[in-house]
């Protein structure tokens, strides 16, 4: 049973991670288990849920209608390849109020981020405790909220912190001499090492595109969360790190941009 009664606001990063899990689940179970839902009596709440298609997932009906304008420009996308066409399914609306070198940019950080998760995210297995084939696939959010683009994508992978040391053996060794190992820190140095060559070359590198995507753009951050870890990037190269209670056993990156500024600088 999920009970959804006392909701009172749906956060995009947090919402479109529980829909990650939902899905996971309801394919495990392949209908074994019976699940219903507790509709929220927050009518702003029911109508996301119906938006995002999870009252349909449980079975739950209702007579709520997505109307409200910050209910309706929820946009979804999943996947198992990297698809550019997916980039479409959730950011075409926004063709005018974004200049056409921040679409280049959404295009090329959100391609990378599906190409991590194909290469990277799905090599080890996840530590929750199921027995679930995995499938490498991601799932992808947009969002108009106050005046800015909110963007978020997301993988039920092993996570950067796991991954790191046996995809960029180098770069672990140098983390494990500074003797910095928290996953923020971990996140850390992967993305400076990825912005770095990147640099370089000037091709893909991964988390390096993905947070180039908000350089010259006022006000915009880019937050990298990876299982007990995150990063965030601002305009101006400004970067912190913190740390969860516990891990959400993936990695979530979430892009905020405002879209009034129109022309980068």
């Amino acid at each position: 049973m999920l009970d959804f009664s006392t909701t009172e606001k749906m956060h995009a990063e947090g919402t479109l991670l529980f829909l990650a899990e939902l899905k996971r689940l309801l394919r495990h179970v392949k209908g074994e288990v019976e699940i219903s839902c507790i509709l929220p009596h927050n009518n702003k709440v029911a109508q996301v849920l119906s938006q995002i298609g999870v009252l349909k997932l449980v079975g739950c009906t209702t007579a709520i209608t997505p109307v409200d304008d910050d209910v309706v420009n929820w946009k979804t996308a999943h996947g198992t390849q990297v698809l550019g066409e997916k980039y479409e399914d959730v950011l075409q609306e926004y063709d005018g109020d974004i200049a056409d070198l921040l679409k280049d940019k959404l295009y090329t950080g959100i391609t990378e981020a599906m190409t991590n998760v194909l290469n990277h995210a799905y090599d080890q297995t996840r530590e929750d405790g199921l027995d679930v084939e995995p499938m490498k696939e991601w799932w992808m959010f947009s969002q108009q909220q106050h005046g800015n683009l909110v963007i978020v994508f997301c993988d039920l992978g092993a996570g950067i912190p796991r991954t790191l040391p046996m995809k960029r053996a180098a770069v672990w060794s140098r983390i494990l001499a500074m003797g910095k190992t928290r996953d923020a820190d971990v996140i850390r140095y992967a993305v400076e090492d990825s912005v770095s060559r990147t640099q370089q070359d000037h091709r893909g590198k991964g988390l390096g595109q993905i947070v180039r995507v908000v350089s010259g753009i006022p006000s915009a951050f880019v937050h990298v969360c990876s299982n007990r870890g995150v990063y965030t990037a601002r305009h101006g190269g400004d970067t912190e790190t913190g740390t969860y209670s516990d891990s959400i056993l993936g990695t979530l990156i979430f892009w905020r941009i405002p879209l009034h500024d129109k022309e980068l600088v």
